[in-house]
């Protein structure tokens, strides 16, 4: 409405002085900017959407150079990375880079912080080594802008702790994630609003390698963090949720955890849509909370919706859909179907090795899955076989060696 009401009074204006027509066009431009910011922080991302593309329009008219610009396009990235519209993020993130190299110059703070945000969408597309090149060139511009103790350097050193965790590089992982959460704990305070991120994914990496001690107060602290912070039905304290049914899953707790699994899918439903791959892969440990309750048929469903949605966003050959086909594999299998789930496990497998390489963990924890199923097959050698290429990709990967 504003920038309609700037268009019709332009002729209007055209002998006062030009500066008043720029007020209200700049006024219109921060304000509907802001209405976005709100949404987005409500998680209320198509209204977001809707706020920043009508802030796009109006900061184009500003000229080429105007920094509004590339910060309008910075907001629209950020928007679609969460939505899941990845190649779309990083268009905006490279657009918005392309400007402040030009207006600001290559070793500006704004470079470096839209650095970090293209290499976080690099690494949700399965591109792990652009990725590390844009957080390692964030890293470098961010501390010598604020210094190594500020906490703008900490969502690059939680980007690489993430970005490692996927690597399989799992002390530095640690290391990274570590340095994370002491620094936002000395800047914000025991409660401060990016601690739940640290302390996520920190719990999750713990998670991952079974130290349930460990795992166990970080993953609840960021939950409470986010829900006091946020609210209850905010889309980060969601995550944060389906951390705490993981943790419940891996504590032997399954209904527990298959209760707050369903609630997570549910909200991100609601707020995503029904082909998201986040609510994928809830639905697939949803399917793993079942599978552990005997509720085999109910599990199955659950897998099989996942499956849909990977091959849907990713397309038929993903590491996604093979990860969610080894559950399902087990699920047909538990309910009689031995030559159907043979056929499962062979895909996942063949997909995981093109996928991960022939030595990430992901392809020994498909391999593992099929020996059990062929050992249960009473095809005890296949299964030995099988279980020996697994084990010698366990210890490729023991602490201390890494792969890409």
């Amino acid at each position: 409405m504003a920038q309609t009401i700037s268009i019709l009074l332009s002729f209007l204006v055209t002998l006062m002085a030009c500066s008043h027509q720029g007020s209200l066009h700049t006024d219109s431009w921060e304000e509907v900017y802001r209405q976005g910011e709100a949404a987005n922080y409500k998680g209320r991302y198509q209204d977001a959407e809707r706020h920043f593309l009508q802030a796009l329009k109006l900061a184009q008219d500003f000229g080429a150079d105007d920094l509004r610009l590339p910060k309008t396009l910075n907001s629209l990235g950020a928007l679609a990375g969460k939505q899941g519209k990845y190649q779309i993020a990083q268009q905006h993130f490279e657009q918005a880079l392309v400007i402040y190299h030009r207006v600001l110059g290559p070793n500006s703070i704004e470079v470096g912080k839209t650095e970090n945000r293209l290499g976080h969408v690099l690494l949700d597309q399965g591109r792990p080594r652009e990725s590390e090149s844009h957080y390692m060139r964030s890293l470098q511009i961010l501390s010598l802008a604020y210094g190594t103790e500020d906490a703008q350097v900490g969502p690059v050193l939680l980007n690489l702790g993430t970005l490692y965790f996927h690597m399989n590089r799992v002390a530095e992982a640690e290391d990274y994630l570590k340095q994370t959460l002491a620094l936002w704990e000395k800047t914000e305070g025991a409660e401060g609003p990016d601690l739940p991120w640290a302390l996520g994914n920190l719990g999750a990496l713990y998670l991952s390698q079974k130290r349930l001690a460990e795992a166990d107060p970080l993953i609840r602290r960021a939950y409470e963090i986010a829900r006091k912070t946020m609210g209850e039905d905010h889309p980060e304290t969601n995550d944060r949720l389906a951390l705490l049914a993981g943790l419940a899953l891996m504590q032997k707790q399954p209904s527990d955890a298959d209760t707050m699994f369903k609630r997570v899918a549910a909200s991100q439903e609601r707020t995503y849509g029904s082909q998201h791959p986040v609510l994928a892969s809830t639905l697939n440990n949803r399917g793993l909370a079942l599978m552990e309750m005997g509720k085999h048929a109910d599990a199955e469903e659950q897998f099989r919706r996942a499956l849909q949605i990977y091959e849907e966003n990713y397309g038929p050959n993903s590491s996604d859909a093979s990860d969610v086909m080894v559950p399902l594999a087990g699920a047909v299998s538990k309910q009689g179907r031995p030559i159907e789930a043979e056929a499962l496990y062979k895909r996942a497998i063949t997909i995981a090795e093109t996928a991960y390489g022939s030595d990430h963990p992901q392809l020994a924890a498909a391999l593992e899955h099929y020996a059990s199923f062929l050992q249960n097959q009473n095809r005890a050698g296949e299964a030995e076989t099988v279980a020996n290429r697994a084990q010698t990709i366990r210890v490729r990967n023991m602490p201390g060696r890494s792969t890409s």
